[in-house]
């Protein structure tokens, strides 16, 4: 078992319709993340996630790993000198955080199924909380992961 739980703490106030990408993706959801497995659970509860960047983040560093089965990849955080890296051997990731002793052991498949589940949450989440986001020209919701112009 492999799941990845958040809890909004804040969205920003500013209306969907006229944001830019940069206060789309990093200040309208905030909030709290788990990562959780049988053995363990690696708890970032700091109420500033950017859970958008973060579902976005996850979904292409998945990508990444199942290109090659011994690779690996980092999450950041902007806000601290906080990471998680995320190493592929075969068909199992290891999730290893910078703050915590946790580290969790899943499969590809699972954390592929979990990211892919992270990015449709947000991505309801945000239709339900306004959807003139349909009508802002400056994203696009896809499985793609295409949020804006750019193609990430």
């Amino acid at each position: 078992m492999f799941e990845i739980k958040f809890k909004i703490v804040s969205f920003c106030n500013k209306e969907l319709e006229d944001m830019d990408e940069m206060t789309f993706r990093y200040d309208f959801l905030l909030g709290n993340v788990k990562l959780v497995s049988n053995d363990a659970t690696i708890e970032m509860e700091w109420g500033w996630i950017p859970l958008l960047d973060f579902s976005i983040c996850l979904f292409l560093i998945n990508k990444k790993l199942s290109k090659n089965p011994i690779s690996k990849d980092k999450f950041e955080f902007t806000d601290s000198d906080q990471y998680i890296e995320f190493l592929r051997n075969g068909n199992f990731v290891i999730i290893k955080p910078s703050f915590s002793d946790n580290v969790i052991s899943t499969t590809l498949k699972k954390f592929e199924m979990a990211t892919n589940l992270l990015f449709v949450q947000i991505e309801d989440i945000i239709k339900e909380q306004d959807s003139s986001i349909l009508i802002n020209n400056n994203f696009i919701l896809s499985p793609e992961i295409v949020f804006s112009k750019i193609i990430f």
